[in-house]
């Protein structure tokens, strides 16, 4: 159900003001909680994210110097 079907409900039902502004609070209050949970996960994917690439990059480069060492080797011996 989405804010306009909630408001719609509302304004069906017999609620003086006061109850309405209460129930959109809580729905508000409810939201914002949900929100908060979603941005924290995509925090810790992000910093699973950019770790995951740092580790990559190191290893990328590890290897590049490994295969440059073997190639000097090589052409040396040649």
């Amino acid at each position: 159900m989405n804010l306009s079907d909630i408001n719609e409900q509302l304004d069906k039902a017999d609620f003086k003001m006061e109850k309405k502004k209460a129930i959109l609070a809580l729905i508000d209050i409810k939201v914002e909680n949900e929100m908060e949970k979603v941005l924290s996960r995509f925090d810790r994917i992000e910093e699973r994210l950019e770790s995951n690439i740092k580790t990559f990059i190191w290893v990328v480069g590890v290897a590049f110097a490994i295969v440059s060492v073997l190639l000097t080797i090589i052409a040396l011996k040649g």
